[in-house]
């Protein structure tokens, strides 16, 4: 009998290892405050039970959890039930589900790209990248120059200036690092082709080109280097993509969509857009790369939920994100024979102020904007599951209609009733006056006696 119990024992443990060892991510509850000071980044799904986005992103974020476990030893993948732990849920500010933050000492980085699988790893796995990391020879800066990525280069040497411009390189760099990576170099060993005016000195490199931090005035200014830094951290052109897209609205620069068309009708037009606006964003960047951020995109949603309407591809727009202005350069206007002159005229017209505004934050726009939103999502449910849609709007819409038709519907009492009701008010009301009356001293009998 003693053996039975330690089978069963022994089956028990076995199970719930098991369960750990398949599990790569860890439940989490209010001890987490001390948990992350332990040194391990973390990677944190805030969820809702109830939350339909989280039920669907459950397996892909216990593969999330697989994955970042065999790739790294310091990023914890976890979750917390913000039902269960709403202190927690008000600590970090939640407020929709699912939220995903990333968490590396006194800094969170707070993830709001495409929910798949490979761009969560990629994610987590920049954001506990090194700070800044050193090159030791300025071969290792030729190499780093010859990748396509856009990289920050800070140039120090042994100036006690130096060393505070690079406690600020450092601090935005960790705010920044999933998004784009910082280098060091010693002033020393930059190659010989780089000769720069002023050490130190934070450069940006892009397509083996770079440009520096300009605006320093007596010292630098850490807000306006951060600024700098959201504004130079993508390519002159870039494609539009899911984990990009929220990023380049903090860029202080306006956005010029090539909306290019998958139809093979419009093949020859699309290249030829691609290659105007390459060469306009490349070569020119000096010229516009201050007050735009050029940027390639196929997704028609996107378009039109900018534009608010329907749309017909390819044309090209610039969007200012602060303003939610939008300016148009129609199909109409595109051909295989479009040219620089042509983008670069439409670009200072908007410089200008001589391009058609649209959109805006008005208050018809507003409201446009409110319906817009209420229709495009009755459409994504529709499209997903039509049952779910009929259940959503058809329910209220039906329990709505029933009140109306019950008030509609409801009898009016008979008009001898109302009067026999009427009839009996007015004798209460006779009777209490009559009541009234018997209790007030007749004062003219009264003087008649006394004369």
């Amino acid at each position: 009998m003693a053996d039975f119990y330690i089978k069963v024992l022994v089956l028990f443990c076995t199970d719930i290892f098991v369960v750990q060892v398949n599990s790569r991510v860890v439940d989490l509850d209010e001890s987490f405050n001390e948990l992350k000071k332990d040194g391990h980044y973390w990677f944190v799904e805030f969820y809702a039970p109830w939350c339909g986005h989280c039920k669907r992103l459950e397996p892909v974020w216990e593969e999330v959890g697989a994955e970042l476990s065999k790739q790294s030893t310091t990023i914890v993948t976890a979750r917390i039930d913000c039902q269960k732990h709403r202190s927690i849920a008000e600590d970090y500010e939640i407020r929709g589900f699912p939220t995903l933050k990333f968490f590396r000492g006194n800094v969170t980085a707070r993830y709001s790209g495409s929910l798949s699988k490979d761009a969560l790893v990629e994610f987590a796995l920049k954001a506990s990248r090194p700070i800044l990391t050193e090159f030791k020879t300025s071969k290792e800066l030729e190499k780093r120059k010859s990748s396509s990525d856009v990289f920050f280069l800070f140039v120090k040497d042994d100036s006690p200036q130096s060393e505070e411009y690079k406690k600020i390189v450092q601090d935005i760099a960790e705010q920044k690092i999933a998004q784009v990576m910082f280098y060091t170099i010693s002033s020393s060993l930059l190659p010989e082709d780089m000769k720069l005016d002023e050490v130190p000195n934070l450069l940006v490199f892009k397509n083996a080109q770079y440009y520096s931090f300009e605006d320093k005035g007596e010292a630098v200014n850490k807000t306006n280097l951060s600024l700098w830094v959201d504004q130079e951290k993508f390519l002159p052109f870039m494609f539009i993509t899911d984990s990009n897209i929220n990023e380049l609205a903090e860029t202080g620069k306006m956005i010029v969509f090539l909306t290019f068309s998958k139809n093979k009708e419009h093949s020859q037009i699309t290249k030829r857009m691609g290659e105007v606006g390459k060469k306009v964003a490349t070569e020119m960047h000096s010229t516009y790369g201050k007050h735009f951020q050029f940027a390639g995109i196929f997704d028609i949603d996107v378009m039109e939920s900018i534009m608010m309407t329907t749309v017909e591809v390819p044309f090209v727009l610039v969007l200012n994100p602060a303003t939610r202005i939008f300016y148009i350069l129609p199909t109409s206007e595109l051909s295989e024979s479009f040219n620089q002159e042509q983008l670069e005229a439409f670009l200072q017209d908007v410089l200008n102020g001589k391009a058609v505004a649209h959109g805006g934050k008005t208050f018809s726009v507003r409201m446009w904007r409110i319906w817009w939103d209420v229709r495009s999502s009755v459409k994504d449910i529709w499209s997903a599951s039509p049952l779910m849609a009929i259940l959503i709007i058809g329910l209220p819409f039906l329990v709505f209609a029933f009140l109306i038709v019950m008030l509609c519907c409801l009898e009016a009492p008979p008009e001898d009733e109302l009067e026999h009701e009427g009839n009996g008010e007015q004798r209460e009301v006779n009777e209490d006056e009559k009541g009234d009356s018997d209790d007030v001293p007749d004062t003219k009998s009264t003087r008649l006696k006394e004369d």
